[in-house]
């Protein structure tokens, strides 16, 4: 237990140095990404010092928290007008699947469990689980969907700011009513965030840890209860805590081994990112939103990397919060069903 403590308080203290690296460099998304990167150089150079994976499910509920402060009564007033962006999202989904699919069946040989669990962009643990009890390479699914996050992680500020041209500094947007949080505000927040654990721990539901914690405090914000914005301190400590969780899933690869998953897991990984900026680009210029709030709804990131990113930058974060939520559950309830079929067709 010692040596976990000491491991985790090296590794935050780690990642946060990388962190403040970014911060004084002026490049987008410090935070998360300065974190990211500190911790990934660390895995890869061997070290021993790494956020416990349940630093990520502890952010989980804090991130749905957070989310959660940008459903104000205007904006959950106009959320039936998503509708159309929603069914985008959805089929854009089942689209990137699919292709995954045959790209890595026919470029990469992988068999059809690894394929399909490499290719689609949904939660990390969730496809690594499905994929191996299904028979899946659990080495290479990981691998796939670790770059596959990184890339849009670092792909989606670059993007933005030197693409679109939307800047993104160094300092997080005022959300919310912009009003400091007291006492009250507090309790609040926190009683969100820990029913919403609890609610996603008794129902097994991995996604439930950040989305009942974001229903319950839109709820409360959507309502008036409070009205108060999270402080910078805390997006800032989360992203580090995201940054580094993710960062940390390249220690103990062998990188000569998994060289093959690697190259493929990459080329895919880029392809998604073009695939979504293409959509996005068709998406926003048919339903007339932005190409910034599209591409964000769209991007094939983690939903709590997404979230926590979305919120950082200030771009809709109702709306990408939501579309992102809807992403992720499609993908986890039409994935196997996808399979299933694939699969029966083959036989």
């Amino acid at each position: 237990m010692f040596d976990r403590i000491v491991s985790a308080l090296v590794a935050a203290l780690v990642c946060s140095a990388g962190g403040a690296v970014f911060y004084f460099l002026h490049t987008p998304l410090p935070w998360m990404l300065g974190s990211l990167t500190a911790s990934g150089l660390l895995a890869i150079a061997g070290g021993r010092w790494f956020l416990p994976p349940a630093a990520r499910g502890l952010a989980r509920p804090v991130v749905g928290v957070l989310a959660g402060s940008a459903f104000t009564a205007d904006v959950v007033a106009s959320a039936p007008g998503w509708w159309d962006a929603i069914l985008v999202v959805v089929a854009q989904g089942l689209a990137v699947m699919l292709i995954g699919y045959v790209f890595y069946r026919r470029a990469a040989g992988y068999d059809r469990q690894t394929a399909m669990f490499s290719a689609t962009p949904g939660g990390l643990g969730e496809m690594a689980l499905l994929g191996a009890s299904l028979g899946g390479d659990v080495r290479v699914i990981v691998m796939s969907q670790t770059l596959r996050i990184v890339l849009v992680l670092f792909a989606m500020p670059v993007i933005l700011q030197f693409i679109v041209g939307h800047p993104i500094g160094r300092t997080l947007p005022t959300l919310a009513s912009g009003v400091p949080p007291v006492a009250f505000d507090w309790a609040v927040l926190a009683l969100c965030a820990l029913a919403g654990y609890i609610l996603g721990r008794v129902t097994k539901f991995s996604a439930g840890l950040m989305i009942f914690p974001l229903l319950l405090s839109a709820s409360v914000h959507a309502t008036g209860v409070t009205g108060a914005a999270p402080p910078a301190w805390l997006v800032a400590l989360v992203q580090i805590a995201i940054g580094g969780v993710v960062g940390a899933r390249f220690a103990g690869i062998r990188w000569g081994v998994m060289a093959n998953a690697l190259a493929f897991g990459a080329v895919w990984a880029v392809a998604m990112v073009a695939l979504t900026a293409a959509t996005a680009y068709g998406a926003a210029s048919l339903l007339g939103r932005s190409f910034a709030a599209m591409i964000l709804a769209l991007a094939p990131g983690g939903t709590v990397e997404m979230t926590i990113l979305t919120f950082s930058i200030g771009i809709e974060v109702a709306f990408v919060a939501t579309c992102q939520v809807v992403r992720i559950l499609c993908v986890l309830v039409l994935t196997p069903m996808v399979f299933s079929l694939i699969s029966r067709n083959r036989e």
